[in-house]
């Protein structure tokens, strides 16, 4: 299991940013899917409409689901393991 965070998927979708090469490296050495969440997807979709433009959030969406990204639920049990 692969589990992608918002700095890897910001670095992805923005090639200015400084970590954007080492992103994309990754992405494409994968050897499964990877796996995230609904609230990473929220974090990403905001940093993508504030620093770049609501465009970068649409295409990072529409990117998710054209490579059959699972996008995992957290529940009630997932929260009790945080702390």
């Amino acid at each position: 299991m692969i589990l992608c965070d918002t700095g890897f998927w910001y670095a992805l979708a923005n090639p200015k940013d400084r970590h954007y090469l080492q992103a994309l490296t990754v992405a494409q050495s994968l050897k499964e899917d990877p796996i995230t969440t609904w609230p990473v997807v929220m974090e990403t979709c905001h940093l993508l409409t504030k620093r770049i433009s609501a465009q970068a959030c649409i295409s990072f969406i529409e990117q998710l689901k054209v490579q059959n990204i699972q996008i995992q639920t957290l529940l009630e049990e997932d929260l009790k393991r945080i702390y």
